[in-house]
């Protein structure tokens, strides 16, 4: 357990030290800032409009719920139609070999 433990710190420290050398970097450090701000931002304006979070999210569940019904109603038409085209064609087929016999009478 112990070792499994090391590991685990070991693990942490590096973690640390890679991301404060990458920080150096000041291209790196100005877009952790601006990321950072942005998320905090974003965070503040949930927790001051929780509801708007709770509408946008209905929102968006009932448009996945209308595009979900819309792809049911699409595959269904086209199971229906390819249902029709199964039962017509064995019909086609006879009607056509039916009139290639025709034509070969009359020639």
């Amino acid at each position: 357990m112990k070792s499994q433990n090391k590991l685990l710190k070991g693990l942490f420290i590096g973690a640390i030290a890679g991301a404060a050398l990458s920080l150096l970097d000041k291209k790196t450090r100005d877009n952790v800032i601006s990321k950072s701000r942005s998320a905090f931002s974003k965070i503040k304006q949930c927790a001051e409009n929780p509801m708007e979070i709770a509408d946008k999210t209905k929102e968006k569940m009932n448009s996945v719920k209308r595009t979900i019904e819309q792809t049911i109603e699409d595959i269904e038409f086209v199971s229906e139609k390819v249902k029709e085209l199964k039962e017509t064609t064995p019909k086609v087929m006879e009607i056509m070999k039916e009139a290639k016999e025709k034509w070969k009478e009359r020639l």
